[in-house]
């Protein structure tokens, strides 16, 4: 995709020619008359919409008031890049900076997505100050100057941003009913009370008697396992497990004959890696032999063939199980979870093979629809984040 021309009448403008900050403060939110309250963590970044909110019942201090259609700009921990247009009144940390657009300068369709263009983002980490927590403010920030284009090309381009920002919330709101249809169902299954699948025999029983469960001791770490660059086994770490997926950005390898000195560390296809050390209760399912090996503070979860493998990765993410394992974490320096109290979480589960994979197949299909829903939706905001860069490329 080529840049836009530049055209001769666009001009340079300062920042505080294109906004204003609002700087309405409310001293007592619950007394405020809102019911939102908006802080930076319910803030996306690389998102305008705001998909969640807290009660001004939970907030003390002083925050600031927001209209429809203001800026919610992130001012602390600038790196994030948190930018929210919003579609409600309320009031929001005073880490953040409410901004209102000058519509004789920039349209307030068009200002939330200059402020999401690496242009202004440069200029706003240029501004931002602080070693630990990098913040903004508008004194600095409101003396950059900018490029922008005359009010019909802004039109243009909102138009078109509008439109990719539109297919992406419904992406991000079609997810999330599969995302609940999914956890529905999985609920349904196990609970008690439960109808659809109360034709199925049920058994429950202790996770350490339906799965081995293995660790990489101490001192075989120590001792043994020396990581190189280039081996050809990864040893897999809790910041390998993200959110169910594998993440191997950030690896450490081992040579195969290493590994092999150390077979129950080994990992096989159709074990479940769990953390037990830290954030507690990450999991991933390996599907590949001979390539990875395990790491400290990561638990290898092993079916002894009463379960299929599938079936209880699903099981040990759902919320049953999930609160077990909150209830049995102890929390001290770092969060852990012992391997006895590991082996002690109950499973429930359909006693019949057929049963077991009928019920993995239903989850899988909605898991399944909800990955392809998440690729879609990373593939269109790729799109815009190339149409926002196209739309400012000067040469």
């Amino acid at each position: 995709m080529s840049p836009i021309p530049l055209a001769a009448e666009w001009n340079t403008y300062r920042f505080d020619d294109m906004a204003f900050e609002v700087k309405d403060r409310v001293a007592v939110p619950r007394e405020s008359g809102f019911n939102r309250y908006v802080g930076l963590a319910h803030l996306d970044s690389g998102s305008l919409k705001i998909n969640r909110w807290g009660s001004t019942d939970e907030v003390e201090k002083q925050k600031i008031l927001f209209k429809t259609g203001d800026i919610i700009f992130g001012r602390r921990n600038a790196y994030l890049r948190r930018v929210a247009l919003a579609d409600f009144d309320g009031v929001c940390s005073a880490h953040a900076m409410v901004l209102r657009a000058k519509s004789e300068v920039v349209l307030p369709d068009f200002l939330p997505f200059f402020m999401q263009t690496e242009t202004f983002w440069q200029a706003a980490l240029r501004n931002s100050a602080g070693s630990l927590s990098p913040t903004i403010n508008w004194s600095n920030i409101k003396k950059e100057e900018f490029l922008l284009p005359p009010i019909e090309e802004q039109r243009r381009i909102a138009e078109m941003m509008q439109a990719v920002e539109k297919v992406s919330h419904t992406l991000l709101a079609t997810n999330k009913a599969i995302q609940m249809a999914f956890s529905s169902v999985l609920y349904d299954a196990v609970s008690e009370k439960g109808n659809a699948y109360k034709y199925m025999k049920w058994v429950d029983k202790p996770l350490g008697e339906i799965a081995d469960i293995t660790k990489l001791a101490g001192f075989e770490y120590t001792e043994h396992v020396k990581y190189k660059e280039g081996g050809e086994i990864i040893a897999i770490r809790p910041l390998n497990i993200k959110n169910g997926e594998l993440v191997l950005d950030d690896i450490q390898t081992i040579d195969k004959a290493t590994s092999d000195k150390l077979p129950r560390s080994k990992v096989h296809a159709g074990d479940i890696l769990m953390t037990y050390i830290g954030l507690v209760g990450e999991l991933i399912l390996i599907n590949e032999e001979d390539r990875f090996h395990l790491a400290p503070n990561i638990a290898s979860i092993r079916s002894k063939g009463e379960i299929d493998p599938r079936l209880l990765e699903i099981l040990l993410r759902g919320s049953h199980v999930q609160r077990q394992i909150k209830s049995l974490t102890t929390a001290t320096t770092l969060s852990s979870l012992t391997m006895g109290r590991l082996r002690s979480l109950s499973i429930r589960f359909p006693y019949q093979n057929d049963d077991q994979l009928r019920l993995y197949e239903d989850l899988d299909r909605l898991r399944s629809g909800s990955r392809e829903i998440h690729e879609r939706k990373f593939a269109i905001d790729k799109l815009k984040r190339s149409l926002l860069s196209n739309a400012f490329s000067y040469s």
